[in-house]
């Protein structure tokens, strides 16, 4: 797994690496330096993972909304092509942030008909223990966390362990820890979704930005103001935790605190 392969997601709250197969492979709950729900950045076997992507090994290529923090993973499949959008809810709500605890993933198709599958398979910490899951009707509740984890969406549940099936429009899935949402999900997300980017449109606006290299200087400052941590102010060294500088050298202290 390289890098350049991985985008980041975040609310100043918790963060998330996604692969560009599609995969969520980092993804501590509810914050920065807890333990991780999803870790296959370090354990590719029993990590736990939470996967939107094509039935075959195709890879997706992944930019940036423009001016957000909003990633997008395009493929491109022998039957179609689509795409996953994931952010982590962030916007002024009653004149302060507004950061639940929630991982936002929508998929859609962009042409034809594309199969896709689904697998969320979260773990408990460093145990790596499988939690008990319980079915409700609309949502997968994962027990044995310190506080609910629960898995919405408006996909069949059956769908959810990794069965192919073929994407005829926009679906919607929210990973949440704590509060869990009780509200229609394509309202809520296409709100979410929009009231996320303007607030990071918003936010490059008020950045003193100089002439040259725009672009990268604004992506540079996006992805460093999701280093902040908002209760406290302090910027956190790294996302992940026990990544050696180089390999082989031995340097995995957990660069989070």
């Amino acid at each position: 797994m390289r890098l350049e392969e991985l985008g980041v997601i975040g609310n100043c709250q918790f963060s998330a690496l996604v692969h560009s197969s599609g995969e969520i492979v980092w993804c501590c709950l509810p914050r920065f330096d807890s333990d991780p729900v999803f870790s296959t950045l370090l354990d590719s076997n029993d990590g736990g993972r939470f996967r939107i992507g094509p039935t075959g090994e195709e890879i997706g290529v992944q930019r940036y909304l423009p001016n957000t923090n909003i990633l997008e993973t395009r493929f491109q499949t022998a039957t179609g092509s689509f795409r996953v959008i994931d952010f982590a809810p962030r916007f002024l709500q009653f004149g302060r942030p507004f950061r639940p605890t929630q991982l936002m993933r929508i998929v859609e198709p962009v042409e034809g008909t594309p199969r896709v599958t689904v697998t969320c398979e979260p773990r408990l910490g460093w145990s790596k223990a499988q939690p008990l899951i319980v079915q409700g009707s609309h949502h997968l509740r994962f027990e044995g966390f310190a506080n609910q984890l629960r898995l919405t969406t408006d996909v069949p549940l059956s769908y959810l362990g990794g069965q192919p099936f073929t994407l005829t429009g926009r679906r919607n899935f929210v990973l949440s820890w704590g509060a869990p949402v009780e509200e229609p999900l394509p309202p809520l997300c296409e709100r979410f979704w929009n009231e996320t980017a303007r607030y990071w449109q918003l936010w490059v606006k008020q950045c003193d930005i100089p002439p040259l290299f725009q672009h990268e200087v604004i992506r540079s400052a996006l992805t460093l103001k999701l280093h902040c941590f908002e209760d406290t102010g302090a910027i956190i060294a790294a996302m992940t935790t026990s990544i050696p500088e180089s390999p082989g050298s031995g340097r995995t202290w957990d660069y989070r605190y």
